[in-house]
């Protein structure tokens, strides 16, 4: 989500430079498989910068692109066109489903008003696509794409630009699959032909190890800690970086898969969790140990934030899962531990109070101990800082009715407990609040979390609290 806290071009003749982005930099630009790499801590530096957004297709990159080729990279990756094609074919097979209720009236009528219920059920419910009914969206994408790579030679003529191909993703329709490996072929010989960009071939060197479940446990929606270091050496090998990622031997069981299940349900993202919580976690598991510096240990408060760049001057560790519980963070701490940090920031529970409506915050506080008793119980000295659980603003949804007074109450038990367990406690929802106790209008755009300006005024907060003690030497 690194995107969300620099400025885009506002339709004005003159763009304005994404401001965290040097002419040193390489910059990572696309949706999901570019967001969820701990980029700054695999190659270890400070100049390779994530501008990853998952979900993003075409139209949003394509919106945010000049501003980073106005900053003057070094180097500038787009990774951009599954999240198109995924949407592409509810659009086709909606579509596909209007004409065939259409027919099967004519159908019933031309049989005086009966057809068999087993064709009616088996016809038109899930609609076969084929590759020729993504022709002219593949046209179309593929002439987009061109376009934005002119549009970025013109505005940062020095800048290297390279293509990243799309890979197989198990969960996409095949003929959709198939359609986007015509677009990759369609842009490779474009970029070579016209010298505008490179390419870093992931559907060669990644899609058979996805359909093997090597390089992820969800089907391709995520890559696991064999996914990245591949991913990570195809990118680094055009930077001239080396990565410090280390594949972890671990592989994890079907049991601890539905242990997840059990503790998270089938909760976002995706109905996935599971499946994310590993990928997420083999990530962490792969990358060096005994770093020190500052762990943000977390949920998807912590997962969305560009932390290397909002604690610039701290060597940071993001971890955080989107969607954990608190049994999940306990489950982490030997990971954390393992890190050797000089500090930890935590945040957690809001997922325990949104998924579990009728328990009672009296009746969640012993999750929450559990943890801090195996933080201390791994990490006695390190100093702790705790923040409390934010007040959601999101008033048509069902979790919102009751959630602020939970969230409340746990943060009294949690405030209460940093003396026995040897913790600072930060109150953050104090600081983006408004007057009736909910979050913030201008600091969310979803109304459970932080935007760009709540951002920045959560990063204020722990660089007051941190101090200089823990910055980087």
């Amino acid at each position: 989500m690194a995107s969300l806290l620099f400025p885009l071009c506002c339709g004005c003749s003159r763009t304005v430079p994404d401001p965290g982005i040097t002419p040193e930099d390489c910059v990572l630009l696309g949706d999901d498989v570019l967001a969820g790499g701990l980029w700054a801590e695999i190659f270890e530096t400070t100049h390779v910068k994530n501008r990853g957004v998952a979900g993003e297709g075409i139209a949003e990159v394509r919106r945010r692109a000049d501003a980073i080729a106005a900053a003057h990279p070094k180097k500038l990756f787009i990774s951009v066109g599954i999240n198109d094609y995924a949407r592409q074919t509810e659009v086709l097979r909606e579509q596909m489903l209007t004409r065939a209720k259409g027919t099967r009236r004519s159908m019933a009528r031309s049989a005086g008003g009966y057809v068999d219920p087993a064709i009616l059920e088996a016809w038109g419910e899930n609609p076969i696509l084929r590759i020729s009914d993504f022709r002219e969206f593949t046209d179309r994408f593929v002439g987009e794409t061109k376009r934005l790579f002119k549009r970025l030679h013109r505005i940062s003529p020095e800048t290297e630009l390279y293509w990243v191909t799309m890979f197989h993703r198990e969960y996409l329709d095949p003929s959709a699959m198939a359609a986007s490996k015509k677009a990759n072929r369609d842009l490779t010989e474009f970029g070579h032909r016209s010298g505008l960009f490179k390419t870093v071939d992931l559907d060669l060197h990644m899609s058979q190890a996805i359909v093997e479940r090597t390089y992820s446990y969800s089907e391709g929606r995520w890559l696991n800690d064999a996914g990245y270091a591949k991913l990570a050496g195809l990118l680094g090998w055009q930077m001239g970086l080396k990565t410090a990622m280390a594949t972890t031997s671990a592989r994890f069981s079907e049991a601890q898969f539905e242990s997840v299940r059990h503790w998270n349900g089938s909760y976002n993202p995706n109905g996935r969790m599971a499946e994310y919580y590993y990928d997420r976690l083999s990530q962490f598991l792969s990358m060096p140990r005994g770093k020190g510096g500052v762990v943000l240990f977390g949920d998807s408060m912590i997962d969305f934030g560009p932390w290397d760049e909002l604690l610039a001057e701290y060597p940071v560790h993001m971890r955080g899962i989107a969607g954990d519980q608190l049994m999940g963070y306990t489950a982490r701490v030997d990971e954390i531990a393992s890190q050797n940090p000089a500090a930890i920031v935590l945040i957690g529970g809001c997922n325990n109070l949104v998924k579990n409506p009728d328990l009672s915050p009296e009746a969640i506080w012993p999750d929450y101990e559990a943890l801090l008793k195996a933080l201390r119980a791994a990490l006695p000295e390190v100093p702790l800082f705790v923040e409390s659980i934010l007040p959601l603003n999101r008033k048509d949804a069902d979790e919102y009715e009751g959630f602020n007074a939970r969230a409340a109450a746990l943060n009294e038990r949690i405030a209460a407990a940093a003396e026995p367990y040897h913790f600072r406690y930060l109150d953050l929802a104090s600081l983006v609040r408004d007057a009736g106790g909910d979050l913030r209008d201008d600091l969310t755009t979803d109304g459970c979390h932080l935007n760009a300006a709540g951002y920045r005024i959560w990063a204020d907060q722990l660089k007051a609290a941190l101090g200089d003690e823990f910055k980087r030497k």
